[in-house]
């Protein structure tokens, strides 16, 4: 958030800026922090996924120990 509140008042429409990934690409500095804050909500998806995906793992094994126990 620092970096992004030290962008107030610049021209951050008209300043380019290389890919970091493929160098032919290149976008203003808008569309990068578009980017960042695009691909960080990906993480976070991501994470969401991984949390669910290993609750519901947890409750099967939970699940299957009951019906052997029983």
């Amino acid at each position: 958030m620092k970096t992004i509140h030290s962008a107030i008042g610049l021209a951050v429409d008209q300043v380019r800026v290389k890919s970091p990934v493929y160098g032919r690409f290149s976008y203003n500095v808008y569309g990068a922090l578009r980017m960042l804050a695009a691909h960080e909500r990906r993480h976070l998806w991501q994470i969401q996924q991984i949390l669910k995906a290993l609750d519901n793992a947890r409750l099967r094994n939970a699940s299957y120990s009951n019906k052997i126990n029983s």
